[in-house]
């Protein structure tokens, strides 16, 4: 199964859209335009597992034109049959950095930067059963919500990078291309996997940039849409000028999670 958007054919300015794709739910809000927006750059592919075994998603953040997303949704989709067989094998979690890092630096792609205005953020997340892997080029936010890891104060996948992108200034054009990639073990239960653009963190009150405030949101007993939507809606209470995106779905796992040894109940 496949979901596919980009902000510059459907903008939802002023408007929150929530839809869902098998157990995966995206919302989508295209700026505030008593704020000063008029586009949105924002995209996202998402590829299901019709059993349910496994959930890929794409997310875009553009930069100055949606040139940036639209190229690399595109680069992605003439890749998908290749895409598909890799998110199926055993193979996943240790060959997908690989495949994306060279369709990032590939001679094709570099030439076809140099003539693009404006560069993309670019979130990848790949869950499979019990773990998850992502890929993050600049400042869109992945995170893993679970008791356990909410007592430690732990949410984030990823760090926000600031200063990379794909596409005209491209990290990966750099003698060392630069992107942050890491696998994770989901705890036991319900996991709640979320993946936003900035625009859902960067409002006046910065409110869901605090991970609490994502956790008592988003991980309630309550269908997901209506929790994306409640999330988005705040954000254009708080004017949000910039686009925001949300995906993500739960994964309940039954395997326990690793525990230190002193801890091992005997």
């Amino acid at each position: 199964m496949k979901y596919s958007w980009l902000g510059k054919d459907e903008l939802y300015l002023n408007e929150v859209h929530v839809s869902s794709i098998g157990q995966v739910t995206i919302g989508c809000y295209g700026g505030h335009t008593g704020a000063g927006s008029c586009k949105n750059e924002d995209g996202v592919l998402v590829l299901v597992d019709p059993q349910g075994e496994w959930v890929f998603t794409m997310l875009l953040d553009a930069h100055y034109s949606a040139e940036s997303a639209e190229w690399l949704m595109e680069a992605v989709e003439q890749k998908r049959e290749q895409l598909l067989v890799l998110l199926r094998s055993d193979d996943a979690f240790t060959k997908l950095e690989s495949f994306f890092v060279h369709l990032f630096q590939n001679e094709s792609s570099i030439e076809a930067y140099r003539s693009m205005k404006g560069e993309t953020a670019c979130m990848l997340v790949y869950q499979r059963g019990p773990y998850v892997w992502w890929l993050s080029v600049g400042d869109c936010a992945a995170y893993v919500l679970h008791p356990d890891l909410k007592r430690l104060g732990q949410a984030a996948l990823n760090q926000r990078q600031f200063f990379e992108w794909v596409g005209h200034v491209n990290s990966f054009a750099l003698p060392v291309p630069c992107y942050t990639v890491g696998r994770r073990q989901l705890r036991k239960g319900r996991n709640e996997i979320v993946v936003l653009t900035d625009g859902v963190l960067d409002t006046d009150d910065n409110y869901f940039d605090n991970s609490n405030h994502l956790y008592e949101a988003l991980y309630k007993d309550r269908p997901a849409s209506v929790c994306v939507d409640e999330v988005l809606q705040h954000v254009y209470r708080m004017a949000g000028k910039d686009s925001a995106t949300i995906v993500c779905w739960s994964y309940h796992s039954e395997e326990e999670g690793l525990i230190p040894s002193d801890l091992i109940q005997k």
